[in-house]
């Protein structure tokens, strides 16, 4: 049979399926060269867009792109829930008493579970972010292998490029979007977040990280922190300098947070003091016109077991756990870093580069998980986890260990241990992906 009178023959099967992008592919493997020639000769009865993709005529979004970017979006929902269900459900037995305890309280465990888990659904896709979109897309490429799909599109002539082209996209809007969660809406409910089950029928407490104040030379130190109302509780303030003409040490009940006012600089106001005993016949202690102690004595607003000690360093500082420094937005960091550089650790600095280094970090993960499965062509879904959990663990340790490198002390600069990696790979993973697109 001649190849005109063969396509005469096949072309009516074709045409009974053009409404339907999957039966029309699915001749790709039988004979490619006729679906090709209808594809060229019949593409405006098709709808096929510039590139050779079947769709709907005139339209941006062909069937194909549809259904792939259906696929990576169900897969990455699954993964999503798959994995927060099972962090949730560990979490909840652990503390199943503290929700209990919440019910008895305010009347509803459910409400409980309401109240801490909802906003640590954000906190959760912060963390997966860069996980959830290269193991979604290793997964609609595995599927398409496996179910011969893949294979009938690119017999019909189009690239993996072009097949890539949705997921590749979406997989950026999908991080555009994590930034805006990172920097937007966690910063928005960072105390919140910063809550453990423990405290839900309480304020957010948390330990004191001890921290020195320079420039009047006074360490800061308590028992406790109460994040909600900006109290030390028990603080214990060691002197020095100017300072220690009150003594060694202030002792009391509670400190309280006050920003700067007409009557007073930025500092705590110690509540029920201790030490130095009979605090109201002490003068108030200056460093050349600025106060650094300030007492009842020559102070009216104060009360005669109270006192106010100065100071620049942010009360976000002095929590021994991040509390809400862990979810504030980058460019507040980076505020703190400016305006409070003596105070910023090799922790802190090496915490902003690694936030800095997220999005890049994310996509260098997609970049690896996309050329790992497009080369091999495997139909194993077993190996496309075990592959995509290798990237993963490899993933966190970059994300983990830069900073713990940067912080360490041990001779490697912050921006160097948490960027350098990058550095290295990104240009690996670029490179490797291009080539398993145009391959």
């Amino acid at each position: 049979m001649q190849p005109s009178e063969l396509w005469e023959v096949a072309s009516a099967e074709i045409n009974a399926c053009v409404m339907n992008a999957g039966e029309l592919a699915s001749l790709g493997p039988v004979c490619p060269g006729i679906v090709q020639r209808h594809l060229v000769s019949h593409g405006a009865k098709l709808g096929i867009s510039g590139d050779g993709m079947p769709g709907v005529a005139g339209a941006g979004m062909t069937l194909i792109d549809r259904y792939v970017l259906t696929i990576f979006f169900r897969a990455m929902i699954a993964l999503f829930l798959s994995l927060v269900g099972m962090i949730v459900v560990a979490d909840v037995f652990i503390n199943l008493d503290e929700f209990i305890e919440y019910g008895k309280v305010k009347g509803s465990v459910v409400g409980g579970l309401l109240e801490y888990y909802l906003p640590q659904l954000l906190a959760y896709l912060d963390w997966m972010s860069g996980v959830l979109p290269m193991l979604g897309a290793m997964f609609v490429i595995a599927l398409l292998y496996r179910t011969n799909e893949l294979t009938s599109i690119l017999a019909a002539g189009v690239s993996k490029e072009r097949v890539m082209r949705p997921i590749l996209v979406a997989a950026a809007l999908w991080m555009a979007l994590a930034i805006v969660n990172r920097e937007i809406w966690l910063p928005h409910l960072a105390t919140r977040l910063s809550r453990t089950p423990q405290q839900l029928t309480s304020d957010a407490i948390e330990q004191i990280r001890p921290v020195k104040d320079h420039h009047h030379q006074i360490l800061f130190n308590g028992k406790q922190m109460n994040i909600d109302q900006g109290e030390l509780i028990e603080p214990r303030l060691i002197l020095y300098g100017a300072g220690a003409r009150l003594g060694e040490k202030i002792l009391g009940r509670v400190a309280v947070f006050r920003p700067a006012s007409p009557e007073h600089p930025q500092g705590f106001l110690i509540q029920g003091v201790e030490l130095p005993v009979s605090i109201a016949s002490l003068d108030s202690v200056w460093l050349e016109r600025e106060p650094i102690v300030l007492t009842p004595k020559d102070t009216p607003w104060l009360k005669s077991d109270e006192c106010f000690v100065a100071t620049e360093i942010p009360l976000e500082l002095m929590s021994a756990t991040g509390g809400t420094t862990k979810h504030r937005s980058t460019w507040s960091l980076i505020e703190q870093l400016r305006q409070h550089p003596r105070y910023c650790d090799l922790r802190f600095r090496s915490a902003v580069h690694g936030r800095l280094a997220r999005p890049a970090l994310d996509a260098m993960l997609f970049l690896f998980g996309v050329p790992l499965i497009l080369r091999r062509q495997d139909r194993n879904l077993f190996w496309v986890a075990g592959a995509g959990l290798i990237l993963v663990l490899g993933y966190l340790a970059i994300q983990s260990g830069g900073p713990l490198l940067g912080s360490a002390g041990v001779g490697v600069v912050p921006w160097v241990a948490v960027w350098g990696p990058m550095v290295l790979l990104f240009p690996i993973a670029w490179i490797m992906t291009q080539e398993a697109l145009w391959s």
